[in-house]
């Protein structure tokens, strides 16, 4: 059996952690496009955090693509997940978003998720 990759301290790494030489870590892992993004952390308890979040967000359908979301995009993501709403709150949502937002500059300005 392989051995554990291990931290200076001797914590065992799980797949796609790894430690800097200047102590930091970083995790590598695939968005849902299949490109390689990383995430730093100071310290292994804060980068398993985020580790977790990604997961989460990656289950959920949620893109990383921070910096490169506009608020439409959001909009239209966020009502692709709400399951629960009646048809008709759901066409006055849509309604009142395309009069209000959508054209409007802040529709079109990207925003870090």
């Amino acid at each position: 059996m392989a051995e554990k990759r291990k931290d200076s301290k001797g914590r065992v790494l799980r797949k796609g952690e790894h430690e800097r030489t200047d102590g930091r870590y970083h995790y590598l892992y695939l968005d849902a496009s299949g490109k390689r993004c990383y995430v730093y952390a100071k310290d292994l308890l804060s980068l398993r955090e985020m580790e977790k979040e990604i997961e989460r967000d990656l289950l959920d359908g949620i893109s990383n693509a921070s910096g490169k979301t506009t608020l439409n995009q959001l909009f239209k993501m966020h009502m692709e997940l709400k399951n629960d709403l009646r048809a008709t709150t759901r066409e006055n949502y849509n309604r009142m978003w395309h009069n209000t937002v959508e054209a409007s500059a802040i529709g079109k300005k990207k925003f870090p998720i």
